[in-house]
């Protein structure tokens, strides 16, 4: 084993001493390289063949003499010189992880160190982990917030398709963050916002169908069993249509009591009502209401059985 060390005596280079060892077959062994902003770094290798690059900042975290926003990078390379992985430990406490296959990067995780509200937490999330195919496209992300909240999200050619959001903290507790427990997300080929679902806290479940990245169609369940205690709401169902610039088109309310009440709107105003008992509480089985285009009722008529009663507006 023979030993070079290399020093940079008249600051010429960004080094200040290079110290190498090379085998008897003239093979690299190590290189040890110090900096002159204080940095420090080490390459070990393999019958000549790089394996593992470390990178050190040996300034305190803040100090003047902190030259570098991490601690510690350490790179390491397979016997035929490509990456296999990177580990890096940042001033701020975050620890990055990536693993490649091929040279190629496959898995990407960072994590927050910091305890969750503490002065030393420096993200509002635990942990990321992000996934890449074969080509080093992103394939999905997984992301744990301080929060409780879950984040799940999808992608396809490197287009996010899915994204799923979950309150893990339990319902009604002191620590559930959302009024919601899932919300789910479903984009077409382009990114382009296609559904969403949403499960809550109240027993509510709402659907959202888009078109062209605007909301048509908006459902809202109630889940909850009718006439329980839980039933917070007198309704069933409620579907909503939306037209093209996004005003409501469509109204209708689907009732515990049976009832079923359907408006329809003309830009954004409402313009035909239809009312139908569904549990005989009224003295008519429908009424229909149709209004002006200023809002105020034109006509009322309703329909008990054979009998049809028109009362006009005045």
């Amino acid at each position: 084993m023979n030993v070079t060390i290399v020093e940079d005596l008249v600051d010429e280079f960004t080094w200040t001493r290079i110290e190498t060892s090379v085998d008897d077959d003239g093979l690299t062994e190590y290189r040890l390289t110090e900096y002159d902003d204080g940095t420090v770094t080490f390459e070990d290798f393999d019958a000549g063949v790089l394996r593992l690059v470390e990178q050190r900042d040996e300034g305190p975290g803040g100090s003047p003499s902190d030259a570098r926003p991490w601690q510690v990078i350490q790179t390491y390379f397979d016997t035929n010189g490509q990456i296999e992985s990177r580990f890096q430990h940042n001033d701020n406490g975050i620890m990055v992880f990536t693993e490649y296959e091929d040279g190629v990067r496959r898995r990407h995780e960072q994590v927050d160190l910091g305890p969750s509200g503490s002065p030393s937490d420096v993200k509002p999330w635990e942990r990321i982990e992000t996934f890449y195919d074969t080509n080093g496209v992103i394939e999905a992300r997984h992301q744990v917030n301080d929060d409780g909240t879950k984040v799940l999200t999808q992608y396809e050619n490197g287009v996010r398709i899915r994204k799923e959001q979950i309150d893990l903290t339990s319902t009604g507790d002191t620590s559930d963050v959302k009024p919601w427990e899932r919300i789910e997300t479903y984009y077409d080929a382009n990114g382009v916002i296609e559904g969403k679902s949403q499960v809550n806290d109240d027993g509510r479940v709402i659907a959202i169908l888009y078109e062209n990245g605007s909301a048509i169609t908006r459902i809202v369940r109630d889940t909850d069993g009718m006439g329980n205690s839980s039933d917070l709401w007198d309704w069933d169902r409620i579907i909503i249509d939306y037209d093209p610039e996004g005003r409501v088109a469509a109204r209708s309310t689907e009732y515990d009591d049976g009832d079923i009440t359907a408006v329809l709107f003309e830009d954004g105003n409402r313009a035909f009502k239809f009312e139908l008992d569904g549990d005989d509480s009224e003295d008519w089985v429908s009424r229909e209401t149709i209004y002006n285009p200023d809002g105020s009722i034109a006509a009322v008529n309703t329909y008990d059985y054979d009998i049809f009663n028109q009362t006009p507006a005045f």
